[in-house]
């Protein structure tokens, strides 16, 4: 709808429709989504992965989560917690803090945010001499003085 943040009223709308709540949760339900958010952003966003044969404004898409990009996300400081299952209030949370970096296409993160997990670049600061390595290195959790 005009005027909405994001998509949750649209995904909303479109899960209580299809009514296979095992098949397709909806973020009523509190799920994160992640596979409508991916299928969304592939068609929405335009790139050399994402098709972007559907006309949405990319702004109102929300971060694909899993339990890698919400912990990545606790460490950049846009979650206050590591949660065991991610919710849908956490990709909206984490959409959010993306939102201040581009408020046109903060989804576009996606893959710099994930593949820190997927390569295992991420150590959970268990191994600080890659840590350093790290492009995150001087916003992440674990390299900041001991406050958080």
């Amino acid at each position: 709808s005009d005027g909405d943040e994001d998509i949750t009223k649209a995904l909303i709308n479109f899960c209580d429709k299809i009514r296979v709540p095992f098949l397709i949760p909806s973020p009523k339900g509190g799920s994160a989504c992640k596979r409508m958010c991916l299928f969304l952003r592939w068609m929405v966003r335009k790139d050399k992965v994402d098709f972007g044969i559907w006309h949405i404004s990319p702004s109102l898409l929300v971060m694909p989560v899993d339990r890698h990009v919400a912990r990545i996300s606790y460490y950049l400081g846009f979650l206050d917690r590591i949660p065991r299952t991610p919710t849908w209030n956490d990709a909206i949370r984490i959409t959010r803090h993306l939102r201040m970096l581009d408020s046109n296409d903060p989804v576009k993160y996606d893959f710099a945010i994930s593949r820190l997990g997927i390569l295992k670049e991420c150590t959970h600061g268990a191994d600080k001499s890659i840590c350093k390595q790290c492009s995150l290195h001087e916003i992440c959790r674990f390299s900041l003085p001991e406050k958080f």
